[in-house]
Parts: C-alpha cells; sequence; structure tokens
C-alpha cells in the first residue's frame, strides 16, 4: 500500500510496505527502505481513534536509530484528508508489522508528540 502524506508546506513523504520492507521517499528524493524486522516500534497519535492533523510518528529501528516524522504545522484546524491518511498509514502499518497498542508514554503526551507505543506484544 502506498500513502502519500503531505506535511505543511514544506515537504512531501511517500511511504509504503512491500512483503520484507518497509519504504519512506521525502521531496521526491532517494527512497530510503528498512527491513520491516528492523522495526522495533513506533510512537504517533492514536490516528484511528482521535481525527488529528498533526504528524507525530517516531519510528524506532533495533539498530537505536530514530526515523522521525513531524509536522512543523501548529494549525489548530484540522486538515480532514490528511487525518484519513494518518489514520490509514496507523491502520496499515500496524498490519504491515503485525503491530498493537502496548501503552500510552505520558510524557510525550505533555509534550504533544504522539504518545501511543506500537510494538508486538510479548
Amino acid at each position: 500500500m502506498i500513502l502519500l502524506i503531505k506535511f505543511f508546506m514544506t515537504k512531501t513523504i511517500v511511504v509504503y510496505f512491500d512483503q520484507c520492507f518497509f519504504y519512506i521517499e521525502e521531496n521526491k528524493k532517494q527512497l530510503k527502505k528498512y527491513k520491516k524486522t528492523d522495526i522495533s516500534g513506533f510512537y504517533s497519535y492514536d490516528y484511528e481513534r482521535v481525527e488529528k492533523s498533526f504528524i507525530s510518528i517516531q519510528i524506532k529501528l533495533s539498530n537505536g536509530k530514530n526515523i522521525n516524522l513531524t509536522d512543523t504545522s501548529t494549525s489548530q484546524t484540522i486538515d480532514k484528508e490528511k487525518a484519513k491518511l494518518l489514520r490509514r498509514f496507523l491502520i496499515t502499518a500496524k498490519k504491515e508489522l503485525n503491530f498493537s497498542l502496548v501503552n500510552k508514554n505520558s510524557l510525550r503526551s505533555i509534550q504533544k508528540l504522539g504518545a501511543c507505543w506500537y510494538s508486538k506484544l510479548e
């Protein structure tokens, strides 16, 4: 599944999965690919339950590196189309990576960052 996420006037991100990899392309530049098995989890808003168009996704890799997808827009207005894309991203990422909501991080919530941690249940 290919998802196109537009960030507030600054960049466009294309995200998609295949059988073994997760791909990210920013502003039509170099395509980066990551093994699905190298993704240990990610923080995000609960886009399934809360309509939100502010992007705050942090993907944690098993090598300790992070992939940060964060919007610079501080608009309080909800972009309905963007909110639908983010909901679709969350549903797709959970399915493709076999992740579930594990817990919520209250410190990230206070900082107005995506506070829901999605990973494999152990």
